[in-house]
C-alpha cells in the first residue's frame, strides 16, 4: 500500500488543493484551488528548510491517517497526531463527532476528522454500535510546492 501513500502525496503536494480521504476504499478527491497566484521570488534557504519542514509535517500526517482509515489504528483525537483541537461538534446523524484541528507545522490549512458509527456493523440501534474515523479532509489556503530534485511531476 505504499503506492497510495505516494499518488496521495503526489496529490496533496500540488498547487493549492482539497484532500479528502475516507475510509473504505480509500479514494482521494483533489480539487484545484481557485486562489489566484501572484509571481513568486527567489527562495531564501531559510524559506527552503521552512518548507521542507511543512513537507514532512504533511507526510507523517498522511502517514498517520492512512494508518488510522485503513489499517484500524485506534484514533485518539486528544493525542496531538493532527495538532490541537480547534472545536468539536456533533457528527452526522448524532453518532459520531467532527474534529476542527489547528496545526502550527503546516501551511496554513483546514484539517478536519469526522468520525461515525461503524459501517460494517448492521445493529439497528445504531446509538450502540463503535464509533471509528470515516473522513479526514485537508484543504491548504495556500499553495504547497514541493521541492523535487532532478525535474518536476
Amino acid at each position: 500500500m505504499k503506492k497510495t501513500r505516494g499518488r496521495v502525496a503526489r496529490l496533496l503536494l500540488h498547487t493549492g488543493v482539497i484532500l479528502m480521504v475516507s475510509s473504505g476504499s480509500i479514494q482521494v478527491h483533489a480539487q484545484s484551488s481557485t486562489a489566484i497566484q501572484s509571481p513568486q521570488s527567489e527562495a531564501s534557504p531559510m524559506h527552503e528548510q521552512n518548507m521542507d519542514k511543512q513537507h514532512e509535517a504533511i507526510l507523517a500526517l498522511l502517514d498517520e491517517a492512512m494508518t488510522i482509515l485503513r489499517d484500524g489504528k485506534s484514533f485518539n483525537p486528544e493525542s496531538g497526531i493532527f495538532g490541537a483541537i480547534r472545536s468539536t461538534d456533533e457528527g452526522p446523524e448524532n453518532t459520531g463527532r467532527v474534529y476542527r484541528y489547528e496545526n502550527d507545522t503546516m501551511p496554513p490549512s483546514k484539517l478536519v476528522m469526522t468520525t461515525e458509527a461503524d459501517p460494517l456493523n448492521y445493529f439497528e440501534d445504531r446509538s450502540k454500535v463503535a464509533v471509528v474515523p470515516s473522513q479526514l479532509l485537508l484543504r491548504f489556503y495556500k499553495p504547497v510546492r514541493p521541492k523535487y530534485k532532478g525535474g518536476s511531476i
